[in-house]
């Protein structure tokens, strides 16, 4: 003990440059954890796109939101004289993400609606039952406040503070709560789709 207390004595700006970071790290993660315990979880599923823009596919992803029946149809067109600044893959997926209960469920594309996509004429894709059902709010900001955010950020806090340059995602914020979207590292932007109203 009387070599623990020597050492601090003697090393009191080592241990405070040590001590203080540390101090610092665990007082904000407590305020980040009070304030996601204080404010009401998501009650909106959050719906979004990711195509991958990186592919030599002269082909261009359409969505589009009914105002009436608020029901998502998705189609896919060829770009004429194959507009590069549009490609895309056949490599897209929708995904609907419950926050509240950290659930994701994916909708892979078919890859030959791709392949046969003809010019200045749409290809509807045929979605899922599930999707076809769905009702969807297109306003970025939900009923309950929440708010896609698509800046990018870095993917939590101690990310942030130690200058980690990777693992960039997109969340839905509210009231300085943040919410990582999964599958979202790294990407182009992901399209927003919408909120699902409640089932």
């Amino acid at each position: 003990m009387s070599f623990i207390k020597s050492f601090i004595k003697e090393n009191i700006f080592i241990v405070l440059g040590i001590a203080l970071p540390l101090l610092l790290i665990a007082f904000i993660s407590i305020i980040q954890a009070v304030s996601k315990i204080s404010i009401d979880p998501p009650h909106y599923k959050i719906a979004y796109l990711h195509k991958d823009n990186s592919a030599s596919y002269p082909t261009k992803l359409i969505t589009r939101i009914d105002p009436e029946t608020k029901k998502l149809t998705v189609s896919v067109i060829r770009i004429p004289n194959g507009n590069t600044s549009s490609f895309i893959s056949p490599d897209a997926t929708l995904y609907i993400y419950d926050a509240q209960n950290d659930d994701l469920v994916s909708y892979p594309f078919d890859s030959l609606h791709f392949e046969k996509a003809t010019e200045n004429k749409r290809k509807a894709f045929t979605l899922p039952k599930e999707v076809q059902n769905l009702r969807f709010i297109q306003n970025t900001t939900a009923p309950d406040g929440y708010k896609f955010d698509d800046s990018y950020h870095r993917q939590g806090f101690y990310m942030n503070l130690f200058g980690h340059r990777n693992n960039k995602t997109f969340s839905i914020v509210r009231n300085g709560v943040r919410i990582d979207l999964p599958k979202t590292q790294n990407w182009p932007k992901p399209t927003f789709i919408g909120w699902v109203e409640n089932e």
